[in-house]
């Protein structure tokens, strides 16, 4: 091994490139006045392996289905404190079988199958100083438990501080098991 400066011998590879069509293939939402298409606060958005679009509309905490030409097929979530509703929705992962897992303010994380009925809760508390609404989405790992980030928004009013020049970003991350909670 000898030298000190760096050639560069790789061939130029093609770069991927893809084009958006100017007509959508499906719109859902925009001016649509029909009630099951007005969403606020879109979280996420999938299309599920069967071809249907699910969308976490944070506005109204709920969690809607369409089929893949847009048309509504129902809704599940939704504000509330019983069974498979919540507050607060802050973010939606697709999981494996297209499960959905959202995260919330309250209860914390609640899964719901592919059709959209509720699986079960489980309750996360933020560490000291830190709120529940600054996440990624939960990093999920091959075994089934995943990584889920809290940043610390201490003496910060709202959930996205900005924050000009250099400063050091504070998380708690933990390690969750979906079967028994923390570990």
């Amino acid at each position: 091994l000898s030298g000190c400066a760096r050639r560069d011998r790789s061939p130029e590879l093609p770069l991927p490139s893809w084009t958006v069509e100017p007509e959508p293939t499906v719109s859902i939402g925009g001016n649509d006045p029909r009630e099951d298409y007005q969403l606020f606060q879109v979280r996420a958005a999938f299309v599920l392996g069967d071809g249907r679009i699910v969308v976490a509309n944070g506005g109204t905490s709920e969690v809607i289905f369409y089929s893949g030409l847009g048309e509504y097929l129902g809704t599940t979530g939704g504000e509330g404190q019983g069974p498979g509703e919540f507050r607060g929705m802050v973010d939606m992962a697709r999981q494996p079988g297209d499960s959905l897992l959202v995260y919330t303010f309250y209860p914390g994380l609640v899964w719901f199958d592919r059709q959209g009925q509720f699986v079960r809760s489980l309750a996360v508390e933020p560490g000291a100083g830190r709120v529940p609404c600054r996440v990624g989405t939960p990093f999920l790992l091959t075994d089934g438990r995943f990584l889920l980030e809290q940043e610390d928004n201490t003496g910060m009013r709202g959930c996205s501080p900005r924050r000009d020049g250099i400063y050091r970003k504070t998380s708690l991350v933990t390690l969750y098991d979906p079967q028994t909670g923390v570990t």
